[in-house]
């Protein structure tokens, strides 16, 4: 029976990748609140389910259920954050330390209970104060906007400008409805966004390849290194544990370089920093004795373990600024199916128990492709998110700032990051350019004006 352990591993590792898939279509189809509580409860009931198994069958199923409920979560829970965070602050998000606290609360029930059982009913009570947020926590402003639900987008506009103390900008009536419109426009020509949408055009089918590709990559490096922690020298707990923190003191930095030097530097920088890791873990295997190795091994794991975390994190935030709100979910979606391949055949690439020089190889190998696809992506550092697909392509083929991005400025304003006030159609926007009814580009609200008030 020493196949169940492997087998249900993976038949969760499947049931996350379903998961991923189905919630990018569910969060742009039904909108990302709804999404996201349906998934987590779901979550929360097979959690109590697998508790009471009497079977390794049984209990294999409920963790494919388990692994849905997961990828979903994972999908939904990134866009649904960002559209709400103003530009500065969207590049915390993919780096606040959610793994670390959830592996380190994870390891200390398991210690404590010492029970699978007992541990499966804990998970499910961790996760019910989440939904205390369904009564408070509103839908997503652009997700409202793109779809054409301008009164309930208006009102969460209205609850953001009371909760935060600001006063509501001028005219976000209209200017709610102009996006509206103009997406109603487009589906109404025929446009359905499905995840086809994601390779049809040839500047969005570039991107998301891209990006599959450089996740599904980071995805086998990060397990790949994660799961041989076995391998390293010392207690395997304690391993575990400097392992899961071992980023954590970087997430300022790199919060700061991101806002400073841009998401392409950044992530190349911390690349590098995993390849140092692995072609310095490569060389001590081939130069030191065995005897000798285990604490430069340790050392060097540890360097190319933050430096794909912080990475990945960094291309997290990166990638959902790429999509516009109309596809960022099935996009945030085809990524993290993918990521999940990645995870599944981690184990067959990367081996640091039996093939350890061959993994190393496959680390320098993986990461090098990912640091050489960073020069293809557009930059989005200071870049307003993009609402339609016609801003986003525009902002792409350009390189400027021609987002639909109404919102975005004034979560600036409510929040406090933004003090400008706008006269006439200067309301909300840097830079709007909306498609006109008879198909040409027309631009509407172009920055501001040396008029502007800026206290």
């Amino acid at each position: 029976m020493s196949w169940v352990k492997p087998t249900t591993t993976s038949v969760q590792m499947g049931g996350i990748l379903l998961g991923a898939l189905v919630a990018g279509w569910t969060s742009d189809r039904f909108g990302r609140k709804k999404s996201l509580y349906s998934f987590s409860l779901e979550h929360l009931i097979f959690n109590l389910v697998a508790a009471f198994s009497v079977n390794w069958e049984m209990f294999a199923v409920c963790r494919f259920f388990i692994g849905i409920g997961l990828g979903g979560i994972m999908v939904v829970t990134f866009p649904y954050m960002v559209e709400f965070v103003p530009t500065k602050w969207r590049a915390m998000l993919g780096l606040m330390p959610f793994t670390a606290l959830n592996m380190g609360i994870y390891t200390a029930a398991a210690i404590l209970l010492d029970n699978w059982s007992h541990l499966h009913i804990a998970c499910a009570a961790f996760s019910s104060p989440f939904f205390i947020g369904w009564f408070f926590v509103p839908e997503s402003i652009r997700w409202l906007t793109v779809t054409g639900r301008v009164d309930e987008a208006e009102a969460v506009v209205q609850q953001l400008a009371r909760v935060n103390k600001r006063s509501l900008p001028e005219k976000t009536r209209s200017t709610l409805q102009r996006i509206a419109d103009q997406e109603k426009e487009s589906r109404e020509s025929g446009k359905k966004h499905t995840y086809l949408h994601l390779v049809r055009d040839w500047s969005v089918a570039k991107l998301t390849i891209i990006l599959c590709l450089d996740w599904c990559a980071l995805s086998v490096v990060y397990y790949g290194i994660n799961f041989g922690v076995s391998a390293l020298q010392g207690n395997l707990f304690l391993n575990m544990f400097i392992m899961a923190i071992v980023d954590v003191p970087f997430i300022f930095p790199a919060f700061f370089l991101m806002n400073k030097i841009g998401r392409r530097w950044t992530s190349g920088l911390f690349l590098c920093a995993c390849l140092a890791g692995a072609v310095g873990c490569l060389i001590v295997q081939i130069t030191v004795t065995e005897e000798n190795r285990g604490e430069y091994i340790n050392a060097l794991s540890m360097t190319a373990k933050f430096g794909v975390s912080l990475a990945w994190s960094n291309i997290l935030t990166w990638g959902n600024e790429l999509y516009p709100t109309v596809t960022r979910g099935l996009g945030f979606g085809a990524v993290n199916t993918v990521a999940r391949v990645g995870g599944m055949i981690a184990p067959f690439v990367i081996d640091l128990d039996s093939k350890v020089l061959e993994s190393y190889i496959a680390i320098t190998a993986l990461t090098t492709i990912i640091l050489s696809s960073l020069l293809i992506l557009p930059e989005t550092k200071d870049k307003s998110l993009a609402d339609s697909q016609h801003a986003a392509v525009l902002q792409r083929s350009s390189g400027k700032d021609h987002s639909d991005d109404v919102i975005g400025l004034g979560l600036h304003q409510m929040s406090g990051e933004d003090n400008r006030t706008f006269s006439g159609e200067n309301i909300f926007t840097v830079n709007n350019y909306l498609p006109s009814l008879n198909g040409k580009s027309e631009s509407f609200t172009t920055g501001l004006k040396e008029t502007d008030n800026i206290s």
